[in-house]
This record gives C-alpha cells, sequence and structure tokens, in this order.
C-alpha cells in the first residue's frame, strides 16, 4: 500500500509562520498606538481642568458689600476683583447677558498676580436689552496655551447689582 504523504514543506510552512506572526504584531502596534495617543490626550484635557482648578477669582467684599456696582447711564460695570487662586491670570473676559443679546469681550486686559486686587470697568454695548447677568471669566496661560476657564467664572445677578 502507497499512501502518499502530501503537505507543507518545513521552508513553506517557516514562512508563512514569520507572516503570521508580523501581520499580527503589526495590528498590535496600530491598536496601541491608537491608544496611546488619546490617553496623552486625556491626560493634557486633565492638566488643563487642573490649571483652571488653580483660578480662583472673586469680587471684593468690603464690610459685608461686594464691591460690584452698575452705572446704568453709560452701561459700566464698575469692580474690584481679586485672585485668590495659586495661578497668575493673564486676561479676564466679560459678559454681558441681557434679554435680547449677549456681549462678549474675549480680552479685557486686566491681569491679576497670585494675591493681587484689580479695580476693573467693563463697558457692554446697550442694545443687549435690559441686563440680566454678567459672567466674569478668567483666563490662565499653561505653556504656551491659553486657557479660558469657565468653571472659575463670576457670575452674578443683575438684580444684585447696586447702582454706582
Amino acid at each position: 500500500m502507497n499512501i502518499a504523504k502530501k503537505g507543507v514543506s518545513p521552508l513553506i510552512a517557516t514562512v508563512l509562520l514569520v507572516l503570521i506572526v508580523v501581520s499580527i504584531g503589526a495590528a498590535v502596534m496600530v491598536v496601541l498606538k491608537g491608544l496611546t495617543e488619546s490617553q496623552i490626550d486625556k491626560i493634557d484635557e486633565t492638566g488643563d481642568t487642573f490649571s483652571c482648578l488653580e483660578a480662583d477669582i472673586e469680587i471684593l467684599k468690603i464690610s459685608g458689600v461686594y464691591e460690584i456696582c452698575h452705572d446704568q447711564t453709560d452701561n459700566v460695570i464698575s469692580t474690584i476683583i481679586s485672585n485668590n487662586g495659586n495661578m497668575n491670570v493673564t486676561d479676564l473676559r466679560f459678559m454681558a447677558i441681557g434679554y435680547d443679546n449677549v456681549n462678549n469681550s474675549p480680552s479685557t486686559g486686566y491681569a491679576l498676580d497670585k494675591g493681587d486686587l484689580e479695580y476693573t470697568n467693563f463697558s457692554y454695548d446697550p442694545n443687549i436689552g435690559k441686563l440680566r447677568q454678567i459672567k466674569i471669566i478668567p483666563i490662565v496661560k499653561k505653556g504656551t496655551k491659553n486657557l479660558i476657564c469657565q468653571d472659575s467664572a463670576i457670575v452674578w445677578d443683575s438684580s444684585n447689582l447696586r447702582s454706582c
């Protein structure tokens, strides 16, 4: 009885095995590279959030009265802001929210070092309608990037504004 054995030669088997291992290795590298890049992005976002947590601005309170007032004739908000955080605030963004529109000034030019106070005047466009709320948002610098720290903003309802 002559049974012909058919199979893959050892050389072809070795070549196939090497090709399979290299293909699996390349697929694993592609997956790991994608995971690594997404992890780096998450770490960067977490660092930005941490930097904003270090920004703490408040309206100064003297003898139980907050130092913020509204000049309705000139459409100006005057206030004294203190930086109680552990970071320098490089700028402030001011938003006046009215019943008809929003006035947003991306940069006011006010900077506050740690522990500093700043007397500020923010003017707004009267076309926003009756003033409802103001928002003062700190901007901090992390490396070369400016971070707008929405969670550290001062939000003040117009009903709590006294006249200047």
